[in-house]
């Protein structure tokens, strides 16, 4: 029943068929082609380091024994593992360090030419230049005094 002064009355169907008529729904946002390039080349890059974690895991842990090995004098265990780890391609100051250091400590001081090799191109702060010159061999020095 309708009068002029009721509006007719609709179902909560019939009102939202109106709703949706006066409001068109909501568009997806559109990114520009930029940020889903850089959201591209980061899902590349983040799943490729997680495929060289157990590469660079093993690595890390052999290095780890490494140290324990040196610190514990038992210089042939610690010599086999760096070769391992650098074999493997990893090079970095601490691994060239800690095999000069072995190489210095545990050989005899004719590889020490080899230890020196592996320190070549290195800066070091003042604590661990001492370090070094504190294990390489009196020869060394007395060489050094022969060059000048």
């Amino acid at each position: 029943m309708t009068t002029e002064n009721n509006p007719p009355e609709i179902t909560a169907e019939e009102a939202w068929e109106q709703y949706l008529a006066q409001h068109p729904p909501i568009k997806a946002h559109s990114y520009p082609m930029w940020i889903k390039i850089v959201a591209v080349i980061i899902i590349i890059l983040s799943t490729y380091s997680l495929t060289l974690i157990p590469k660079y895991y093993g690595a890390a842990r052999t290095f780890a024994h490494a140290k324990k090995e040196y610190s514990a004098e038992n210089y042939a265990e610690a010599f086999n593992d760096m070769a391992s780890v650098l074999n493997a391609g990893f090079y970095s100051k601490d691994t060239r360090v800690l095999m000069a250091k072995i190489m210095l400590k545990g050989f005899p001081e004719e590889e020490y030419e080899n230890a020196l090799d592996l320190l070549e191109g290195l800066s070091f702060k003042d604590r661990e230049y001492k370090e070094i010159m504190d294990i390489m061999p009196a020869r060394y020095f007395e060489e050094q005094k022969e060059d000048k």
